[in-house]
């Protein structure tokens, strides 16, 4: 995975688009702000006290922000 270089499809991308990453994720937080400031519609969610598997650390919390993504979506 390390090697996958998306740079130059990332501002191809126009659909709107919601990047979720946990707060203690290290080793994606930086992409997934690289990807929110490069996508055209893209909007990004920080997740407190998860890591990488949000949605094992906090379900709850994911459901709500893919709720509220969806909702002002349509």
């Amino acid at each position: 995975m390390k090697q996958l270089d998306f740079t130059n499809r990332i501002s191809t991308i126009t659909c709107p688009t919601l990047i979720i990453c946990g707060k203690k994720d290290k080793a994606n937080l930086r992409s997934a702000h690289y990807f929110c400031q490069n996508m055209k519609n893209a909007s990004l969610t920080i997740m407190e006290h998860t890591g990488h598997a949000v949605n094992e650390e906090a379900p709850k919390a994911l459901a709500e922000a893919l709720d509220e993504f969806w909702e002002n979506s349509i």
